[in-house]
């Protein structure tokens, strides 16, 4: 059995795009060449990996932040103002009353907001994982004002990136072409 045909019975171990270097390589009879040209791209595709999640790390944080900030001020700064305006028996415009009536809905029925996320968020692991699912929610992100560009241009230099060490390794083109738009 060839080495291409053994590694594409473990998917989740090789990729396809690295299945393709090495039927190239057992073809053109440089599988060395091949295998070190893969090594190359995996080692860049890694690089640009960690520098998309350094530079995403700090937005998550200061999401979460602010989203903790709001709940703590709904469920436990909210209620006291409540209890003071309460007492001052006047009438309270409209957002006011508003704010302490989403804060009185946290207290009580807060818990059960975590049902209703928790299944939106299985859901929408669920939708990623079918192949229509991951190209829709792929071009909602490309659609994203200011990221759209950012995912936008990192999809056109992993290609890039991609294409080249395939080349060099001896891959067709049109094969590679067909191999990254199935990735």
């Amino acid at each position: 059995m060839s080495l291409s045909i053994a590694m594409s019975k473990y998917p989740k171990v090789f990729s396809k795009l690295l299945i393709a270097f090495v039927e190239s390589g057992e073809a053109t009879g440089n599988l060395d060449g091949t295998l070190e040209a893969a090594a190359n791209q995996i080692n860049r595709e890694d690089t640009l990996k960690r520098k998309v999640k350094a530079a995403t790390t700090y937005p998550k944080i200061v999401v979460v932040a602010c989203i903790g900030t709001i709940a703590m001020m709904l469920l436990f700064v909210v209620p006291v103002f409540a209890q003071v305006y309460k007492s001052l028996h006047h009438e309270l415009p409209a957002p006011t009353m508003l704010l302490i009536a989403v804060s009185d809905f946290g207290i009580r029925y807060g818990f059960l907001l975590l049902i209703p996320i928790g299944g939106a968020i299985y859901g929408y692991k669920r939708y990623a994982d079918t192949v229509g699912g991951k190209r829709r929610l792929d071009i909602m992100a490309l659609k994203i004002p200011v990221l759209g560009i950012v995912f936008r241009k990192i999809a056109i230099a992993r290609f890039v990136q991609t294409l080249s060490s395939a080349l060099a390794s001896g891959v067709p083109v049109l094969h590679h072409v067909f191999i990254v738009g199935e990735i």
